[in-house]
């Protein structure tokens, strides 16, 4: 069975049967990259790839350290939060971003244990990232 007139066919078919032939190839070459993208995308999505192996990534942050610097450090109160919040400020005085970084308050007795608000629970203290400061 042929999807595609011969050569003699196409001399007799009129220039909209034509065009329409033509139009329903590019359509399905489309349709066909759209489907194939949208899997690739998915299974990216699902699957991420590591950027680095562990070797040279602890090769590239042993030369390239990364500097950030508390640069404030207060208790505001937030709008739609009763109680006072505390809000670090940090900035990443090296070239490259800050990615995964924690922190910890420590005192006189060593780590200090605090319950963060519930009114901003999508920014916890870990996971965080800091872009490099522009100069």
């Amino acid at each position: 069975m042929k999807f595609w007139p011969t050569r003699k066919q196409w001399r007799y078919w009129s220039l909209p049967s034509r065009h329409t032939t033509a139009g329903l190839a590019v359509g399905v070459v489309g349709i066909s990259l759209t489907v194939a993208f949208g899997i690739l995308a998915i299974v990216f999505w699902l699957y991420p790839r590591v950027a680095l192996d562990p070797a040279s990534e602890a090769v590239l942050k042993s030369s390239n350290p990364t500097l950030l610097k508390l640069e404030s450090a207060k208790l505001d109160t937030w709008l739609g939060d009763p109680e006072p919040y505390l809000t670090l400020v940090f900035k990443n005085v090296s070239e490259h971003a800050a990615s995964d970084f924690s922190w910890d308050l420590v005192g006189e007795e060593g780590l200090m244990s605090f319950s963060p608000s519930q009114s901003a629970a999508p920014f916890q203290r870990d996971n965080l990232a800091v872009n490099p400061s522009s100069k």
